[in-house]
């Protein structure tokens, strides 16, 4: 039998690794970047992976009940990873800094465009898109450096998807295709992108019959209705 004060002891190791857990969950989650099981063992848990397995249900209830934070696992061909995303629907813009209604504003229309074109769209194609929208010039007036924002922050926040395209040969030009990442697919709801594409052209949603058969045969919660 366990002495008494060792299991105390052993009782408030595992409360410390556990909060410890916790905070740096909390903190890398502001980045919106993947989180990695190995980083948490290296900084929280001593380097001990079965620590990881032991606390990880507990740490997602806490999480899940206190902050209102979903801890997603995510698998790759490159191996799994975490993304912390909320369990509420966005609050009014008016609490978001500048920065974030900026961005925001920006991802929803790659997004919403890319969904509509069938889900993948090449690096010319979404910037020459955006041109039309008189998003070129850069530093633009409200979105600043969006190309490095749409190229490198979305893609390392896992918004986006960036994939390179097999070039024919002779051709050294490397060229990149987008499509929705995995943080988008838990954040976005592609019938929201359909009914305000179709708003804007006062179209009804089901006249583009491909993106509106997909938006309803998606695990969402509510159907789309007619408008």
């Amino acid at each position: 039998m366990v002495a008494a004060p060792r299991l105390q002891a052993q009782q408030g190791e595992l409360k410390s690794m556990k909060n410890s857990m916790i905070r740096y969950i909390l903190n890398v989650s502001t980045k919106k970047t993947p989180i990695k099981s190995i980083d948490i063992v290296k900084q929280c848990l001593r380097g001990e992976q079965k620590m990881f397995l032991q606390l990880l249900p507990h740490v997602q209830e806490i999480l899940s009940d206190v902050y209102g934070l979903q801890f997603n696992e995510v698998k790759e061909k490159t191996g799994k990873f975490y993304l912390v995303t909320s369990e509420f629907a966005p609050g009014s813009e008016f609490e978001w800094t500048v920065r974030q209604r900026e961005d925001n504003r920006l991802l929803f229309i790659v997004l919403s465009y890319i969904f509509m074109k069938g889900g993948k769209v090449i690096e010319p194609v979404l910037f020459g898109f955006l041109k039309k929208l008189h998003i070129e010039d850069e530093p633009h007036e409200y979105f600043g450096h969006f190309k490095k924002t749409i190229t490198e922050t979305f893609v390392k926040q896992l918004f986006l998807k960036k994939e390179k395209i097999e070039m024919e040969a002779g051709n050294i030009e490397e060229r990149f295709q987008y499509s929705w990442g995995h943080r988008a697919d838990l954040e976005f709801k592609k019938r929201d992108c359909l009914e305000y594409v179709a708003q804007l052209l006062k179209r009804q949603p089901s006249s583009f019959s491909a993106q509106f058969e997909e938006c309803n045969s998606d695990d969402e919660d509510v159907e789309m209705a007619e408008q």
